[in-house]
């Protein structure tokens, strides 16, 4: 990816090797076809009212009536940011569906899963609150929220679903935490998954079978993998040494592609702004 103000704060991808990524500060979306060494612009900057991108998720498990979908959040940081909202769009050729605004004010639409049947989850990052879409995809609704998902303020962030559960990270306070989805689809008891470490600066977080990858900002750049065993997290590293900030990834077939955005030096003065953004391989064993 390249552009001053490209910043990608999120990475997804499809079934055949696209890469599909987000620009928090250009508020467009980018994507590499399958073997492209460089992410275009796909939508445009702004497109129906985009403010920043933040998560990015292609769903290509879509019924006949709506098909594939790419799903983004969309939104700004600042006190006088425009609300937040959660977009669709067609994921082959990039046409606006929906937009659904966050039902709670000040709210900010950080990350989404899609589990095998179907139900979207949203991380609101500002609010600490799960939010689920209505089986009619006309609106979001608050699925879990309360203290136990952690004070305001500890960015509630990377979601992923694995088994019968929804699993989200906290950024700033390094924290895991399971909500077990119950049999008529509520939010059914909130758990601080024990993890032998803590983790430093979490955000994008994807299921790997029955565990998760996650990325962690640390000073060395960090992929992770979390072994879940009940309550219980093992931590260990897959890869060590991105130098320039971790944030974001995705898995395709037996490869992590791991997005570096940058996101600390969005305040530097433009001309040193960096103008180019990584996205590397990692083969998973």
């Amino acid at each position: 990816m390249e552009g001053e103000d490209a910043f990608p704060e999120s990475i997804t991808s499809t079934r055949d090797g696209t890469l599909i990524a987000g620009s928090m500060v250009g508020q467009g979306i980018y994507r590499a076809p399958p073997g492209a060494s460089r992410a275009e612009l796909w939508i445009p900057p702004g497109a129906h009212g985009i403010t920043g991108v933040f998560g990015v998720l292609a769903d290509e498990e879509g019924d006949d009536e709506e098909g594939d979908i790419l799903w983004v959040c969309s939104g700004k940081l600042g006190r006088d940011a425009p609300p937040s909202a959660l977009y669709l769009f067609d994921l082959k050729s990039g046409a606006f569906r929906k937009r659904l605004e966050l039902p709670t004010p000040g709210g900010l639409c950080s990350d989404i899963a899609v589990a095998p049947n179907g139900a979207t989850y949203v991380t609101d990052a500002a609010n600490m609150q799960v939010l689920r879409v209505t089986a009619d995809r006309n609106a979001l609704e608050v699925w879990a929220n309360g203290p136990e998902l952690g004070a305001k303020g500890a960015v509630l962030d990377g979601v992923a679903v694995v088994r019968d559960a929804v699993l989200v990270n906290t950024y700033l306070t390094g924290k895991l935490i399971s909500i077990g989805i119950g049999p008529s689809g509520e939010a059914a008891g909130i758990t601080e998954i024990k993890l032998d470490r803590t983790l430093v600066r979490p955000d994008g977080m994807r299921p790997l079978g029955p565990d998760l990858l996650v990325t962690e900002a640390t000073p060395e750049g960090r992929l992770t993998r979390i072994q879940l065993r009940g309550e219980r997290g093992v931590i260990s590293t897959v890869r060590e040494g991105f130098a320039n900030a971790p944030n974001a990834v995705t898995i395709s077939g037996n490869t992590a592609y791991v997005v570096e955005g940058q996101l600390s030096r969005i305040s530097a003065p433009k001309e040193t702004r960096p103008r180019v953004f990584q996205i590397t391989p990692v083969p998973l064993p």
